[in-house]
This record gives structure tokens, sequence and C-alpha cells, in this order.
């Protein structure tokens, strides 16, 4: 994956990019976009301690990750995110549906769609991103 510095012993070992993955996924989620904030949240904020089992990458860790991974590796890096998530039985495959065919399904009393979410489709059929044509439905994840 780091094929420039293949065979090259410098420092100390590489952060699992499935943290880093981790890492900016939460701070997207809480919309934090700077990778100077996110290294800040890194040493100040208790989840993303822990997140980082105590270790500190800096901004430019971060800034690396984000902008210098192949989107390839980002895909696989996900998805086996996804596998090992789904081992631990923290996704429902019912809700999640990643093949993109659909976004949203047939109603039901079980799953709401709350003013965040319906924020977001709006914008998504405005931008003509929304599909709504049905594929079959899957039972797995990718």
């Amino acid at each position: 994956m780091n094929i420039k510095y293949a065979g090259v012993v410098r420092g100390r070992p590489a952060y699992p990019r499935e943290m880093l993955l981790l890492v900016v996924l939460y701070a997207y989620s809480l919309r934090i976009f700077s990778p100077s904030l996110i290294a800040r949240e890194c040493k100040l904020n208790k989840i993303f301690q822990i997140i980082c089992c105590g270790r500190t990458p800096s901004k430019k860790v971060i800034r690396d990750f984000i902008y210098e991974t192949p989107l390839d590796v980002m895909e696989k890096i996900f998805i086996s995110s996804l596998e090992v998530a789904f081992d631990y039985d923290f996704l429902d495959v019912e809700v999640v549906i990643f093949d993109g065919s659909i976004a949203i399904s047939s109603g039901s009393k079980q799953n709401k769609i709350y003013p965040e979410e319906l924020k977001v489709l709006i914008k998504a059929a405005k931008y003509g991103i929304l599909l709504t044509k049905r594929k079959h439905k899957k039972t797995i994840l990718y």
C-alpha cells in the first residue's frame, strides 16, 4: 500500500489505516474536516483517544491519509471495516445498503427517516443524484 516507502525502515511503525479511517469518518460525522483540527481532537477528545489507542497522529499524517491514499485502497479498507463490523453484529443488513441502487426503500414502522436524513435526500433529489429505480435487493453488504 505504501509503495514509495517499500523496503525503507524509518522511524516508528505506521498508523494502521483502519484506525485512520475510523478517525476521519468520526471527525467528518462531527463536521470536523480540517486535518489540523482532527489532529487536535486526537489529543484532547477522549473518544478520539480511544479510537487512536492513546497515539496521536499529526495533522500531516491525517492530511496524507486523506489526500494521498488511492481511492481503490480506501475502498478496500472501508469494505474490510464493514466486514469486521458485520462479523461483530454492529450492522443491520436490512437497513444498511451499500450497492447504491436506491436511496429510499419501502416504508416501515421500524425504519424512520429523521429530519437531517430528509434534508440529505432532498438535496440529493435537487442535484439529480437520488436513484429511484429499485434493483434486486441483495442480502450481502457489497
